[in-house]
């Protein structure tokens, strides 16, 4: 099951269950697996009614997911545009990433992608794909006092 996953570079809710299909699991068994082995960092976000109800994701790799279990999806989230077919996932589309994780202030947003596949019974599974973005004019000490930046440097020295 990992080859398969692996095989394919760039994430998508359509591979994904097709290896539930092909391995004869659930979707969310399949997502669990899908987050914990595919080489990109992506999570899965299950929803019913709206709702949160559960997040799958490498907990290594991906950063802490903010939405709330038993909340209303994020606000912004692909979830809400109009035209998604049961069954048929949407295309992938770049979000705000602080609609699902924390950015840490002074830095650049990574980059999170987002692709909704609409299940029966008032069910639904996100994808959510993390790049992470090098800022090269982030400043680490920019935040620091002096004394904090002296203890900081000093510490690496030792």
């Amino acid at each position: 099951m990992r080859t398969e996953i692996g095989k394919k570079s760039a994430p998508s809710l359509g591979h994904m269950l097709s290896l539930a299909k092909m391995f004869d699991v659930s979707k969310e068994a399949m997502a669990r697996a899908y987050a914990e082995y595919h080489s990109e960092t992506i999570a899965f976000v299950v929803v019913r009614d709206g709702k949160v109800v559960r997040t799958y994701s490498n907990k290594t790799r991906f950063p802490f997911i903010t939405a709330v279990r038993d909340r209303a999806v994020p606000q912004g989230s692909l979830f809400y545009r109009r035209g998604h077919q049961v069954g048929v996932p949407s295309d992938v589309d770049t979000r705000i990433a602080d609609l699902w994780i924390d950015v840490e202030r002074g830095r650049a947003a990574p980059r999170i992608s987002e692709q909704v596949c609409l299940q029966s019974n008032d069910f639904a599974l996100i994808m959510l794909w993390y790049e992470s973005v090098e800022d090269p004019e982030y400043d680490e000490d920019g935040e620091r006092t002096a004394k904090e930046r002296l203890k900081h440097r000093q510490s690496r020295l030792t």
